[in-house]
């Protein structure tokens, strides 16, 4: 009864504000004993109230102000004590424009996120500046059109599940830079250039300003992904807005536009459980386009482990990680995996929300490094040679090893020596598990030709001051003979074949004689 009494005892003024803050004082309590999610579905009412001072006397409320949300139908104007209470319809955590105005002051525009169904209000008090103009700062004609603001900077093509609409307000404004008041309106074009098939429009093509010398237009995306730029024009004169660009992005997924790939074939996933390596989708509309930024895109893996999903960037791409780790691919073919190969799965939802999915054996992983050679000895006449065969693979499928892998071969004859070597891309091609090089012995001295078909001569190169030797590469093609001296005799030689590998390492030394002069 005490408050009721208090109420019927007070001005209307405030009484508004009594009324504002036992609502947000009611709100409070609430929400604090509950939980909230975000709800960013259909616009619902809301009210924010707010108090509108004199900037010379910030204890004084301004009467008569007029509050407007940009971009809305809501208007309020301020009571004598200063208060108002303004009720748009919103979405929840929406960005939300107020203009404040009165004849004779400067607009004063401020913003606020605000919730909806809930009361919001203002943190402080806005204050109004007075214009200086004589006469109550009641304006002239259009001198020049500004753009106020943008509800949305990026808009989605018709039926892509996105906001298709941005609603873009332009102010008129005197010689002063004062908004032109209502009798001095002024008819406001609307131009928008765009790409041929587009499909955009605005609505209206034209409109006169208000009170407030504000006009708005609705930019509709259309059909197709692209940037636009509106103008906003005075009809009859050279009175024109800057350009303003809108980004219109793509429509839902499309089976045509869907696909992924790994960023590496060949990892040494049976070795080192652990491993990464990132898989990204490519995701674009019927149109081509990227889809819209956040489209999710869901993954699924034969073997080890993947991120579950993953949204879409500008381009239309999302990337998971894919890990090595159990399962791990089998031996024989399953639905899965094929020695070795792990299959993985992308799936989103299309224009018609029907699951698109793209499959396919995408990532070998590869085990412990194994190295085989044959012969493994030699024994080669002078004018003779020696071939051998390396293979080099993983020990569990008997697949190529990790791009990065390096064969190198080595040999040495009493005080000669030389090296070739072989670095393996990243591949599947089993044409990479198996090399050969050679050993040749001509009279002019030992050669070895390795699997990067270099030939490496291994003849002494004395350094100035002692006996030490280096290797002197000669060209593919290049001559290896020469005349042959009369004495002959075997000395002992020895070939290193060593593999340095993400897949671990590996060598063997092959033991053998050439025939010397």
């Amino acid at each position: 009864m005490m408050i009721a009494r208090f109420f019927q005892m007070s001005s209307p003024g405030l009484r508004l504000r009594s009324v504002l803050i036992a609502s947000l004082i009611g709100f409070g309590s609430l929400l604090s004993g509950c939980q909230h999610f975000t709800d960013t579905q259909a616009p619902k009412p809301t009210t924010v109230a707010g108090r509108v001072t004199y900037a010379d006397n910030p204890s004084r409320g301004m009467p008569g102000v007029l509050v407007r949300a940009v971009g809305k139908d809501a208007v309020a104007t301020t009571d004598s004590t200063g208060w108002f209470l303004l009720t748009p319809s919103v979405s929840n955590g929406e960005f939300l424009q107020l203009s404040l105005t009165k004849p004779g002051y400067n607009e004063v525009v401020t913003t606020l996120t605000v919730q909806a169904g809930v009361a919001n209000a203002l943190s402080s008090p806005i204050t109004l500046t007075s214009t200086g103009v004589a006469g109550g700062g009641t304006g002239g004609a259009a001198n020049s059109v500004v753009l106020k603001s943008v509800s949305a900077p990026s808009i989605g093509v018709d039926h892509a599940g996105t906001n298709p609409t941005s609603l873009l307000t332009f102010e008129v404004r005197d010689a002063q830079g004062i908004p032109v008041n209502y009798s001095h309106r002024a008819t406001v074009q609307f131009l928008l250039s765009q790409a041929a098939g587009g499909g955009a429009f605005l609505n209206p093509d034209t409109a006169s300003t208000d009170e407030a010398g504000l006009v708005a237009v609705s930019l509709n995306a259309g059909t197709l992904a692209q940037s636009v730029q509106v103008r906003a024009q005075v009809m009859g004169t050279g009175i024109y807005s800057d350009i303003v660009p809108v980004a219109i992005h793509g429509g839902l997924p499309d089976a045509k536009h869907f696909s992924f790939a790994v960023k590496t074939l060949n990892i040494p996933g049976l070795y080192l459980l652990g491993t990464i390596d990132p898989v990204t989708a490519f995701v674009g509309d019927r149109y081509g386009n990227p889809v819209p930024v956040g489209t999710m895109v869901y993954f699924t893996s034969g073997a080890g482990i993947i991120e579950g999903s993953a949204a879409t960037d500008d381009h239309g791409r999302a990337t998971v990680d894919l890990e090595s780790a159990a399962p791990l691919p089998a031996a024989t073919p399953v639905t899965s995996d094929s020695a070795g190969l792990v299959r993985i799965s992308a799936q989103t939802v299309d224009q018609n929300r029907l699951p698109i999915v793209t499959s396919a054996l995408a990532v070998m992983f590869t085990g412990q490094s194994q190295l085989r050679v044959a012969p493994t000895t030699f024994d080669i006449p002078l004018g003779g040679a020696q071939e051998f065969t390396v293979t080099l693979d993983d020990a569990e499928h008997h697949n190529p090893l990790a791009a990065g892998t390096t064969i190198s071969v080595s040999a040495t004859q009493g005080t000669l020596g030389g090296e070739t070597s072989v670095t393996l891309p990243d591949t599947w091609d089993p044409a990479y598990t198996s090399f050969t090089f050679r050993l040749e012995n001509p009279a002019a001295g030992p050669a070895l030709i390795g699997p990067s078909h270099a030939i490496v001569r291994l003849r002494p190169m004395p350094w100035a001051g002692g006996d030490r030797t280096r290797v002197e590469v000669a060209s593919v093609g290049a001559s290896l003979s020469a005349a042959p001296t009369s004495v002959l005799a075997s000395q002992a030689a020895t070939l290193t074949i060593t593999v340095t590998s993400p897949n671990g390492g590996a060598h063997t030394v092959l033991s053998g004689v050439l025939e010397r002069p």
